[in-house]
């Protein structure tokens, strides 16, 4: 049973890796922003009216957000259910976060574990913070 979680832990650990360096690859769409990121539990112990619900709240946190553009919240979603997966990396589209909820897959379990590593790790990488690289060079006056 511990050896399950060590190697349930480490796999996650390295999709984390893999799905910050994707993040990274979708700099164009970050804002400026803290970074915040959604856990949304897709899985059929919620229900279906349970999930419309969750939707709601979670649809009403993103019109709050775009209420404020001077902050311009990073927004990512990790779902988990049928599959634990980043859904949507960090953006600040709200409404095409919004309208990706339409597509995703009802049903399965629900392994909020592995969407907490997930995240936990991916923070871990900095997945959210911009890099720059500035070369200046030097002058003698």
């Amino acid at each position: 049973m511990a050896q399950d979680l060590i190697h349930a832990e480490q796999y996650w650990k390295t999709q984390a890796a893999i799905e910050a360096e994707k993040n990274f690859g979708q700099i164009y769409q970050h804002g400026r922003g803290p970074c915040n990121i959604f856990i949304l539990d897709t899985s059929l112990s919620l229900g279906e009216e349970g999930f419309g619900q969750l939707k709601g709240a979670f649809f009403a946190i993103l019109d709050e957000y775009a209420k404020h553009p001077e902050i311009d919240e990073n927004v990512a979603v990790i779902i988990c259910g049928r599959h634990t997966k980043f859904h949507r990396y960090y953006s600040n589209q709200y409404e095409d976060i919004k309208h990706s909820l339409d597509n995703v897959e009802f049903g399965g379990s629900s392994p909020l574990t592995a969407a907490f590593l997930l995240s936990i790790e991916t923070l871990g990488c900095k997945a959210g913070q911009r890099k720059f690289e500035i070369n200046l060079r030097g002058r003698d006056v």
